[in-house]
């Protein structure tokens, strides 16, 4: 429907992952860097990534997803290879230990807790 109003194709996709190939292209739209990693932080922290002028999303469809990275805060943390997908191990994501997420966590909590 859109398309058709448009005269133009469209397309639906992860923010991240279009602010990336935007950036990979100049302002006429003609592609200029073949390739590029984006982070991209907000809420969370997320990013895109373009090969050979094309977003690429890996077998599963998340390889931009790079808010999902483990990182390491203390040689405590176990090796990323033996983080479980889910649980206890969430807080080390690269989202969960960005700025922004926690403070929309606190002012989430805070406001809980006043009702």
């Amino acid at each position: 429907m859109l398309s058709d109003r448009l005269g133009l194709p469209v397309f639906v996709d992860n923010d991240a992952t279009v602010a990336a190939l935007a950036e990979a292209h100049d302002e006429q739209g003609r592609l200029d860097v073949r390739s590029l990693v984006m982070f991209t932080v907000g809420t969370g922290v997320g990013g895109g990534i373009v090969i050979d002028g094309r977003p690429y999303r890996g077998a599963t469809g998340a390889a931009g997803e790079l808010g999902h990275t483990l990182v390491a805060l203390s040689e405590l943390i176990p090796a990323a290879t033996s983080f479980p997908n889910r649980g206890r191990w969430n807080r080390w994501r690269l989202d969960t230990c960005s700025t922004a997420w926690r403070s929309r966590r606190q002012r989430r909590t805070r406001s809980l807790r006043s009702a």
